[in-house]
């Protein structure tokens, strides 16, 4: 049975990856990956290779250590920077066919080695086994310590996505999982960062931290099993394994509530008051009832009961607001200043909620087929996928650019940003539009944001390059409004300051405008095209 969990997870990527090879970009992304794969597959092969004698008794217990810790960690929380928790096989569907426990959990394991992370690592610790052997004593403690680390790794990875993936089964425990999960990531991107400020004291310091971690006390295993030092190799490898069999533990009681409790979000909070008369609409509630009774009104107010209820929406929205902060952060603290000039590079934290703006038809794609049906007017159909563009590029930058401020002083700077980047999103959104139809890539609104995301394997190409282009895009737009009214204020020409930030925001609002209209008149002509590249049915 185990073998059939393999098979399944190599037909699931297979699939996956077939069906995302839908354009010249895609399949340049494909192959780039691998390539990738194999090449730090090889590199970390040879490194590892070297440590039985390549490299001084310093560097190579902190080489150990921090790689032990970075294959372990990173297996946990690797795949909350790139858009989601791998939960392998989804346990919900395996609930009714009859798999005993130990079938479940055994083939999730060993599925959960199926892939090219997975294989990466799996060749890191061939080398490790090679490079760090000396006879047959320090062979059998180096295996043993590798199959540990490993398992820990895959079993610590399923606890944690099958925890984030029950919490999000209601609305309060889906924000705690997106928060965790924000933060994990956040903490995973922020160390690839910080990578550039490295050196030697960074790196003993973080060695001397990480090395009474489980994972460190398990890279200390790899270097005593090397010398032969039975004792003290087994006695780190069995914290190695304890670790492993508490997040097994975990996982195990995780798993089999996941697969019997109902999910609560759409139960608990779904009755929304209000009559279906023409007076009083469900949608139009609450702080919703100032929108116009249109189908524009009726669009924006979709995007907020969206916003307000999908978990999917919320973790995208977290997790695009706090990972763009810190590579702002880590951008400024280079000068190691409080120039309240630093305020101007807020805008850099859009870069992880571009899509929002440039794949806007993208967005919740299941429903799409729903406006082929029913055709509402043109503007309808951009009206609620601006706002969410506006919103998801606009709240990273406000909130760095605040945090900023309060930490260099730079008010002005402040409204500078806020004034720029206002009519910088708005020709994002409209340009935007106009674009998604040919750039569409399905990013589903999951109630469980935590989902596997293997099925949108390979657009990463083709979103790297729209996300480069639209970094071009905003700095055309946005950094000489920046620069002019940075100097008007500089030097005290608040009047000049005025006319640039009404000029601005002027430029883009006909662009936007212009755009809109544009794209509305298009839509018709391409949403059969559009939806081919949404539903992957329609291809089969």
């Amino acid at each position: 049975m185990t073998w059939v969990f393999v098979r399944l997870k190599a037909r699931l990527l297979v699939h996956g990856t077939r069906r995302s090879l839908n354009s010249k970009w895609a399949k340049f992304a494909f192959v780039v990956s691998v390539l990738a794969s194999i090449l730090a597959a090889a590199i970390g092969f040879l490194l590892a290779t070297q440590l039985g004698g390549g490299f001084d008794p310093a560097t190579r217990h902190r080489f150990i250590v921090l790689g032990t810790c970075f294959v372990i960690y990173g297996w946990w929380f690797g795949p909350l920077v790139y858009g989601g928790v791998d939960e392998t096989i989804d346990p919900a569907r395996l609930a009714l066919l009859p798999l005993t426990r130990r079938q479940i959990r055994s083939g999730q394991i060993a599925a959960g080695f199926v892939g090219q992370g997975s294989f990466v690592v799996v060749v890191w610790m061939f080398g490790a086994v090679v490079g760090l052997t000396t006879g047959v004593v320090s062979f059998l403690l180096v295996t043993l310590n590798a199959i540990a680390v490993l398992l820990t790794a895959v079993i610590g990875s399923r606890a944690l996505s099958t925890t984030l993936a029950r919490l999000s089964r209601s609305r309060r425990g889906g924000d705690a999982a997106a928060f965790i999960a924000v933060i994990g990531g956040a903490m995973l991107f922020a160390g690839f960062q910080a990578v550039r400020f490295v050196d030697e004291r960074l790196l003993d310091s973080m060695t001397n931290a990480l090395r009474w971690t489980p994972a460190g006390l398990g890279g200390e295993a790899f270097e005593l099993a090397s010398q032969g030092r039975v004792g003290p190799a087994l006695m780190r490898t069995a914290v190695v394994i304890a670790l492993g069999l508490c997040a097994g533990w975990w996982w195990s009681r995780s798993l089999d509530r996941l697969m019997v409790e109902p999910s609560r979000t759409d139960v608990a909070h779904a009755g929304v008051g209000g009559s279906v008369d023409g007076t009083r609409l469900a949608i139009f509630d609450g702080a919703r009832r100032r929108l116009p009774r249109t189908a524009v009104g009726a669009a924006v107010a979709r995007e907020m009961v969206y916003l307000v209820r999908s978990p999917g929406r919320r973790a995208a929205l977290l997790a695009g607001t706090v990972l763009g902060f810190v590579y702002v952060a880590f951008v400024v603290v280079r000068d190691q200043s409080r120039d309240p000039g630093l305020v101007l590079f807020a805008p850099i934290a859009m870069v992880f909620s571009l899509q929002y703006s440039s794949n806007q038809l993208g967005v919740d794609p299941s429903s799409f087929w729903l406006e082929i049906v029913t055709a509402p007017p043109g503007r309808a159909r951009w009206a609620g996928r601006q706002l969410l563009g506006m919103i998801a590029v606009l709240l990273p930058v406000i909130c760095s650019a605040t945090l900023l401020a309060a930490w260099t002083g730079g008010w002005a700077e402040w409204l500078i940003v806020v004034i720029a980047m206002s009519g910088a999103a708005m020709t994002m959104v409209g340009v935007g539009s106009l674009m998604s139809p040919v750039w569409v890539t399905p990013v589903p609104d999951s109630g469980n944001p935590f989902a596997s995301r293997s099925s949108m394997s390979g657009a990463g190409c083709s979103a790297g390059l729209l996300g480069i282009a639209y970094m071009l895009l905003s700095a055309v737009v946005l950094v000489p409004a920046e620069l002019a009214m940075y100097r008007a204020v500089r030097s005290d020409s608040i009047a000049l300051a005025a006319v640039v930030a009404v000029a601005t925001l002027g430029v883009n609002l006909g662009i936007w405008r212009w755009s809109t209209v544009v794209a509305s008149q298009r839509l018709e002509r391409q949403e059969l095209s559009v939806l081919s590249k949404l539903d992957a049915r329609l291809n089969a």
